[in-house]
Formats: C-alpha cells, sequence, structure tokens
C-alpha cells in the first residue's frame, strides 16, 4: 500500500515491482502528455497524433504490467491482485503521490 503512494525503500528486495506499482497507480499524473506544448502553442497530445503514435498510455500500462507479472512468477494470480490494488486505488480519489510529495522542498504536502 505504501508503494502505491510512493513510498518505496531503494534496497527493498522487491524495489522493482514497487516501483512499477507505484508508477501503474500514478500513470495519469507522469503520463500527461499535454504537460508539453510546443512554442506554437501544440500540445504533447496532437503531437503524438501528428506522428502517428497512438495508445502511447496503453502501452506504457502494459510494459508496467510485464514488469509486475515476471517479478510475481513464483505466486500465481499475483500480478492479477495487483493490478485490481492499483485499479481501487487510482479510482479511490486518493490524492496522486506527486501531491503528496513536494520534491522542491523535499517534504510532504497535505
Amino acid at each position: 500500500m505504501a508503494a502505491l503512494a510512493g513510498h518505496v525503500p531503494r534496497h527493498h528486495p522487491h524495489a522493482r515491482l514497487l516501483y512499477a506499482v507505484f508508477l501503474l497507480a500514478n500513470q495519469v499524473v507522469w503520463l500527461n502528455t499535454d504537460a508539453v506544448v510546443s512554442r506554437e502553442g501544440v500540445d504533447g497530445s496532437s503531437i503524438f497524433d501528428e506522428l502517428g503514435i497512438r495508445n502511447f498510455e496503453d502501452s506504457a500500462r502494459e510494459k508496467l504490467l510485464q514488469v509486475i507479472a515476471t517479478t510475481t512468477t513464483d505466486h500465481p494470480h499475483a500480478a492479477d491482485y495487483v493490478a485490481l490494488l492499483v485499479n481501487a486505488y487510482t479510482t479511490s480519489g486518493v490524492p496522486s503521490a506527486t501531491r503528496l510529495y513536494d520534491k522542491a522542498t523535499d517534504n510532504v504536502a497535505f
């Protein structure tokens, strides 16, 4: 549960899995293609469309789910349960990790 909000000790034995869970749970925040805008005012989504890149978000999600699946192969159905947990977290209305932690001040922001 802590990983969902970004609390992942770097030297945790399952850090790779926990980072994938964290990124999956907060994908809407870090994968905001409209966060970039050209000097001419064209947003990232439009640029991706013009380049013919479709479903960028889905590709990132699939890769993260693949990491979760490969790191939990010793535990049947664990990846499915993790995906359900992430889905519940993202639809619960809990603030994302970027809103909980202010990197500039190194403080938790409430």
